[in-house]
């Protein structure tokens, strides 16, 4: 594959200058030349085919962007294709990116996973960090290059010629999602190294840094996508695990709301941690990006002293394409269903069953839908210490998606049909996710909680 990408990304900002795409984000130039073509017409259609499925599935489309700047977006990218004899698939899989972006929205997604992480394309070769306010990027993680130490902090401030922050906002209008802290997390946490291959096939890299020692400039060579997991410790995991960190303390890895089987663990889990008195719990949903909420419920009927709920109400829209993939019978319709009452929350389980040592929540701005909903209700209703970031996921939010596939590209789109609001929102409240009792990068979450525990708060 790397045979094949002819790109120097050295010389890019001299090459933006001759070719210009309104597709590619602040003039920077993404491309994949293992993608095949479409006839303008056919890129045309999706587009048109994406909107028609938005509008008619979405159940508040335009609750967050106009629907006027929408059609207007539209029309631009219609007359770009119309002037080109055809249409790379990959330029349309960044343009429909960059055209749903706006509408802030994690669940509403174009997913195309043959561009992502696969093995041959080279990959940006340090752990990086993005910091959601200045969006200077720097080291994650302390490296060795050419016999020279750099420390993790040190900012880089060029890539081959090419100023970071102008990568970074290419990057990040490419992201959907409610919030930009969610965007820069993505980004560090491994999006940035992916998308770099996509800039920079070559896989070789200069880079100008800014440390202690001054301003210097280091060449470097891409990660494979195995060098890649490893060095950002994303090997697969369990949805799912506990540990025992000492005679007290068990920590529980809530990874993924994966159901299948979760009653059981946690009943096995639970059932262990009062035959070995365990005093207290720490809950890492750090890295849980959602799955089905039941599983959450399940843990708070275990560690919550009083009923619960994550949930106070849904609008929910009835459409063909929901009425196939929900087996539903119900007419076109937009459902709006009244906030639940307090002989409708959850209960926890009887005392006899239940944990009742102390509670630790490790959450981020990773932590998102069905995760993001569990530590709502674990922070709404007092069942512990929530440790860490702000979830990504606000308390009104859209989800339980759809999946389409547009007829040309065959890209799949992701589309929500119901608009949940969590329980205890109130009217004029900041549209804002679960927020930690104590705010510290999550990086330090961990190690936040054990030193509560050993200070026996």
């Amino acid at each position: 594959m790397n045979a094949m990408k002819q790109l120097v990304f050295r010389l890019l900002p001299l090459l933006m200058l001759l070719i210009g795409s309104a597709a590619s984000a602040q003039g920077l130039r993404f491309q994949y030349n293992g993608s095949s073509n479409l006839t303008t017409e056919q890129a045309n259609a999706d587009i048109d085919t994406l909107i028609n499925m938005m509008e008619r599935i979405h159940p508040n489309l335009y609750a967050n962007r106009s629907e006027r700047s929408f059609k207007r977006d539209v029309a631009s990218l219609h007359k770009h294709f119309a002037k080109q004899d055809s249409v790379n698939k990959f330029d349309l899989y960044i343009a429909l990116m960059e055209l749903i972006a706006p509408f802030n929205e994690g669940h509403l997604v174009v997913a195309n996973n043959a561009y992502n992480r696969v093995e041959g394309n080279a990959y940006f070769p340090f752990a990086i960090q993005i910091d959601p306010t200045t969006h200077a990027l720097a080291l994650k993680k302390s490296a060795k290059i050419d016999d020279v130490h750099y420390q993790a902090g040190d900012e880089i401030t060029h890539i081959n010629g090419i100023k970071a922050q102008k990568i970074i906002e290419a990057m990040r209008r490419q992201l959907a999602t409610e919030k930009d802290f969610v965007r820069y997390s993505q980004l560090s946490d491994g999006v940035f190294n992916i998308r770099m291959a996509w800039l920079n096939p070559t896989g070789e890299y200069t880079l100008r840094l800014k440390s202690v020692r001054g301003r210097e400039t280091i060449n470097a060579r891409g990660w494979s996508a195995k060098e890649l997991s490893k060095a950002l410790q994303q090997e697969k995991v369990a949805p799912y695990s506990y540990e025992l960190l000492d005679d007290s303390t068990m920590l529980f890895h809530f990874n993924a709301c994966q159901l299948k089987g979760f009653n059981d663990f946690a009943k096995e889990m639970f059932s262990t941690a009062r035959e070995r008195n365990i005093r207290h719990l720490i809950i890492d949903v750090r890295s849980n990006g959602g799955g089905n909420s039941h599983t959450g419920d399940e843990i708070c009927r275990y560690i919550s002293s009083k009923p619960f709920h994550w949930i106070s109400h849904t609008t929910q829209r009835i459409s063909e394409p929901v009425r196939q993939q929900r087996n539903l019978t119900l007419p076109d319709t937009l459902i709006h269903y009244p906030p639940i009452t307090e002989e409708q929350l959850m209960q926890p389980y009887p005392d006899s069953v239940r944990f009742n040592g102390k509670c630790y929540l490790l959450m981020s701005h990773r932590t998102y839908s069905s995760a993001a909903s569990f530590a709502w209700e674990f922070t709404r209703f007092g069942m512990g210490v929530a440790i860490g970031e702000e979830v990504g996921d606000p308390a009104i939010s859209t989800g339980d998606v759809i999946y389409q596939q547009l007829p040309h590209s065959h890209f799949t789109v992701a589309i929500p049909y119901k608009v949940f609001y969590s329980y205890g929102i109130r009217e004029g409240e900041p549209n804002r996710g679960a927020l930690p009792n104590i705010a510290v990068p999550k990086d330090q979450a961990l190690e936040c909680a054990l030193k509560l525990i050993r200070e026996g708060r």
